[in-house]
């Protein structure tokens, strides 16, 4: 019966964890990853210019279903695992907590890392128009000659930082539900 409740709890952290990282990587996809840029009406020519405007994109279909999904799987997977290893191997109640903290982490880190990958293998596009005039204000250089573009992160690499920021998220979520199933078990007994 202990194993049960320590297992539900467990579940109860790390899929909203995940879920919470996946849609972490939204803002990692916008922000952090590199960018395509494209110049739809000039395909195939040669031409000069002097500077890209931007114009728009990435569009947010399907990465906001997608990274939320990613991270919903990858949180139900390790919680499965967990519970399994739990039924195996039962812990105590230090090891537990030390054993779900893991696999937070895990599941944020794998949320990230797995979500680097898709962002390296088919990165966002944006649009661009190509124009021959001076441009209006002084160009951003995280995307060089592409003026009013969106802004980029770029401390560490994109996949350090989507990774980090994966574990983190899901370090935060899982405390925030751990600390809301505390307070509601204590003001119902």
């Amino acid at each position: 019966m202990e194993v049960a409740r320590r297992t539900r709890a467990i579940a109860r952290s790390v899929i909203p964890a995940g879920l919470v990282a996946g849609i972490a990587m939204l803002i990692g996809w916008r922000y952090v990853a590199v960018k395509n840029v494209i110049i739809p009406d000039k395909a195939g020519q040669i031409f000069m210019f002097s500077y890209l405007d931007y114009r728009g994109g990435p569009s947010w279909w399907p990465a906001i279903a997608l990274y939320p999904l990613i991270g919903l799987t990858i949180g139900v997977a390790f919680a499965a695992l967990t519970a399994v290893c739990l039924r195996l191997w039962p812990l105590s109640r230090r090891a537990t907590a030390v054993a779900a903290s893991l696999t937070v982490a895990a599941t944020g880190a794998l949320t990230g890392l797995a979500s680097a990958h898709l962002m390296a293998t088919k990165p966002p596009v944006i649009e661009a128009a190509a124009l021959t005039t001076a441009p209006p204000e002084p160009i951003d250089l995280s995307w060089p000659l592409v003026s009013n573009a969106p802004p980029t992160f770029d401390l560490l690499p994109p996949t350090a930082t989507l990774v980090l920021l994966g574990t983190l998220v899901a370090l935060l979520t899982a405390a925030a539900v751990q600390l809301l199933a505390s307070r509601r078990t204590g003001t119902s007994q």
